[in-house]
């Protein structure tokens, strides 16, 4: 019993390693990753300000 214990114990920590391992790994392109959402996101806001004031301006001059 205690043999299959250890080697439970020694099959987590092996397991948690290459988790924490992968999880470093991924980090720097989480990053990256973040900071492209955020640049798409403000480019869609300014496309979205764009069509707006356009379309404001097209239903000024039709009015």
């Amino acid at each position: 019993m205690f043999r299959g214990a250890m080697r439970r114990k020694a099959a987590y920590m092996h397991a948690s390693l290459h988790s924490a391992a992968a999880s470093a790994a991924t980090r720097p392109a989480s990053a990256a990753s973040r900071h492209s959402a955020a640049a798409a996101d403000i480019f869609a806001m300014k496309v979205m300000q764009i069509v707006v004031a356009t379309a404001t301006v097209i239903v000024v001059h039709l009015v």
